[in-house]
């Protein structure tokens, strides 16, 4: 079955016919675009409604989700449960941010999160894809986060999502659990990049200032122009594991880096 595309009016007619399913009270909250659309205002459609969290026990979660697309005729995936996994994306407290929704429902409680949280979720996801009607050359995340409109009072949060989403994982020494945590690291390093982008804080500047892996990767990216490799930030991730100082590896590529430039007059140089 295709994709259903719902506009605002849908995804409230699907929460109204949810509602009715139920005969108890139930709370769902939610995110991504429904979130963006039915709270926020973001003009477009979307191909489904985001639960992050519920309080449904499963039997009454699947019976009630089966009635309404029986009824409405519209697939099972309308109401994704998946965006769960995204909840690394947010510190503990998001709880205390959510926002009620502006229509009413018998016994289905639906809060969604926040704007900070959500702009925090779009920019540690930012995919890119071309459909919906969106009009961004695919980039359906960046889309939202410019319609959101990231405003001062967002950043306390969505930089500390951005920082805790970094550092998720930082003190494990399994090597599984380090190719994650570089990699939520790159993922961290291009949500603040595309902050950058919109007009707000800039990365460290000087060494000192460096005090994680994700300070690291962004130091070098401004002092470079270019985005580490993925061999180097890994050595840099054991070091920090071995209890070096990310400021004193940021001074370690400094000094390499006057080195370079001194040889080769300001050609660019690479690590290792």
């Amino acid at each position: 079955m295709a994709e259903a595309e719902l506009s605002k009016k849908e995804i409230v007619r699907i929460l109204q016919e949810w509602d009715k399913t139920l005969d108890r009270p139930c709370h769902v909250v939610i995110c991504g675009g429904a979130a963006a659309i039915v709270k926020y205002g973001v003009d477009r459609s979307t191909g489904d409604i985001d639960v992050l969290e519920k309080d449904f026990d499963a039997e009454t979660f699947n019976r009630s989700i089966e009635k309404v697309f029986r009824d409405t005729k519209l697939p099972l995936s309308t109401i994704n449960i998946d965006s769960k996994n995204y909840i690394d994306g947010l510190t503990p407290n998001f709880r205390n941010r959510l926002e009620p929704s502006n229509e009413k429902y018998e016994n289905l409680k639906v809060d969604y999160i926040c704007k900070a949280d959500l702009l925090s979720m779009k920019l540690l996801a930012l995919r890119t894809r071309r459909d919906r009607g969106v009009e961004s050359d695919g980039k359906i995340d960046l889309y939202d986060i410019k319609k959101l409109n990231v405003e001062e009072k967002d950043l306390p949060v969505i930089y500390s999502n951005i920082t805790n989403y970094a550092n998720q994982f930082s003190a494990n020494t399994e090597t599984h659990i380090i190719n994650t945590h570089i990699i939520n690291n790159f993922q961290a390093c291009r949500a603040l990049n595309t902050l950058e982008d919109l007009g707000f804080k800039k990365p460290p500047k000087i060494a000192e200032d460096v005090k994680s892996l994700l300070d690291l990767i962004q130091y070098y990216e401004k002092n470079t122009g270019k985005q580490p490799l993925y061999p180097d930030v890994e050595k840099w991730q054991k070091s920090i594991l071995l209890k070096t100082s990310p400021a004193d590896i940021a001074e370690q590529l400094c000094k390499e880096k006057d080195v370079s430039e001194d040889k080769s007059e300001g050609a660019d140089f690479d690590i290792l």
